[in-house]
C-alpha cells in the first residue's frame, strides 16, 4: 500500500517537473500568453481527473458490489485497482477541454502533458524494475522489455519535440499509438483474464484508442502536407 502511494506521489512530482521543463520559454505558449501558474493549475486538475477516470474505468471493467461504497471506490491504495487506459483517455479529453476553455493552445498543451506523463511512466517502470531486481531478487523479461521500450520511445519523442522536428499534436498521437500497442501486448502476455483469444478487458478499450489515433494522425499528415504544398506555391 505505502509503496503504491509513494509511486503515485513520485510520478506526480516527475510529471509536474517535466511540464515545467518542457513549457519553460516555449514559443507557442509565450505567444498565447499562457502563464506557468495557469499551466500548472491545469496539470494538477488533469492529474486528479485522470486518476479518477483510471479508477472509474477499472470499476466499470471489474464490477463488484463493494465499489458502491464511496470509501472503497476512492481509497484505491487500500482497495487496489486502476486502469492506465482510463487515466490516459480521461486525462487527455479533460486537458483538451479545459485548455480550450481557458483559451490555451490545447494541442500544444496536450503534447507537453503527454510527453510528461510518458516520462513519469518510465520512472514508475524503472522503480518497479529495481524493486523486483534488488528487493525481491527476481528478473522478469516482460517488465524489462516494457521499461526499455518506454525509455527508448520517450527519449525519441522528447528529442523530436525539443528539436521542433515534429508538429503540434503529433507527439500526443504517437504516444497514444505506442501506449495502445504496449498495453495490448502486455495484456496479451500477462495473466489477466482473456475474453477473446489474447484480448483482455482493457484491450477492448485500447483498440479503439489505437484506431482513433491512427485515423487522426493520417488525417493530420494529409492536412499538413496540403498546407506545405500551398506555402511552396
Amino acid at each position: 500500500m505505502y509503496f503504491q502511494i509513494f509511486l503515485i506521489i513520485a510520478a506526480f512530482i516527475i510529471f509536474l517537473f517535466l511540464v515545467f521543463a518542457l513549457s519553460n520559454d516555449d514559443f507557442v505558449l509565450l505567444r498565447k500568453n499562457v502563464s506557468t501558474e495557469g499551466l500548472f493549475n491545469l496539470a494538477i486538475l488533469t492529474s486528479f481527473f485522470g486518476l479518477f477516470s483510471a479508477r472509474f474505468l477499472y470499476v466499470a471493467l471489474n464490477p463488484n458490489i463493494k465499489f458502491l461504497n464511496p470509501f472503497v471506490f476512492f481509497l484505491f491504495p487500500y482497495f487496489p485497482g486502476l486502469s492506465l487506459a482510463g487515466g490516459v483517455i480521461g486525462g487527455s479529453f479533460f486537458a483538451l477541454f479545459l485548455a480550450s476553455r481557458n483559451k490555451m493552445p490545447g494541442v500544444r498543451v496536450l503534447d507537453i502533458f503527454s510527453i510528461s506523463f510518458l516520462g513519469s511512466l518510465v520512472f514508475v517502470f524503472f522503480i518497479k524494475f529495481l524493486d523486483l531486481l534488488i528487493f525481491e531478487r527476481k528478473f522478469f523479461l516482460l517488465d524489462t522489455l516494457t521499461f526499455a521500450s518506454c525509455l527508448i520511445f520517450f527519449s525519441l519523442v522528447i528529442y523530436l519535440f525539443l528539436r521542433s522536428k515534429i508538429k503540434d499534436g503529433a507527439s500526443s498521437l504517437f504516444i497514444l499509438i505506442f501506449f495502445s500497442i504496449l498495453g495490448i501486448g502486455v495484456n496479451a502476455i500477462s495473466k489477466d483474464p482473456k475474453l477473446l483469444f489474447f484480448l483482455s478487458k482493457e484491450s477492448f478499450v485500447l483498440i479503439p484508442i489505437f484506431l482513433f489515433s491512427i485515423f487522426v494522425l493520417f488525417k493530420k499528415i494529409k492536412l499538413d502536407f496540403k498546407k506545405d504544398l500551398k506555402l511552396k506555391k
